[in-house]
């Protein structure tokens, strides 16, 4: 498949240049006497152009862009992320991201230590 975006860029390209030769084409006949042309285009042909280039440019990334929303690439684009995402946490070396992955958030089981005794009549003070 023939790649997109080289051709969108060299379209705006083409819609910026034609729109910076008309202004230059308009301001020298708006600053003398003389109404230039290039290849017989005047200013307005080049603004044409460059709304001809830019509409062609939108219209190239807009059904780009619906290509790529399709259901069966979407869907595959989904897949590929669920399973890289359930790779990810079941290559972990602790199991406490596949647990808070699920939702086991429970709190862990106290345990003794120096500071909680468990026999109460062994408490001084």
């Amino acid at each position: 498949m023939l790649p997109v975006l080289p051709l969108m860029d060299m379209l705006i390209l083409a819609g910026w240049s034609s729109l910076a030769i008309g202004f230059v084409l308009k301001a020298i006949a708006a600053l003398t006497r003389w109404k230039p042309t290039i290849l017989t285009l005047s200013p307005i042909d080049f603004l044409s152009i460059a709304i001809t280039a830019f509409l062609f440019a939108i219209a190239l990334a807009a059904r780009t862009w619906v290509a790529e929303q399709q259901p069966a690439v979407s869907a595959q684009r989904r897949k590929q992320q669920t399973l890289d995402a359930y790779a990810a946490l079941h290559s972990a070396d602790t199991g406490a991201e596949v647990s808070a992955a699920r939702g086991d958030f429970a709190a862990p089981a106290p345990q003794a230590t120096e500071a909680r005794v468990a026999d109460p009549a062994q408490r001084t003070g």
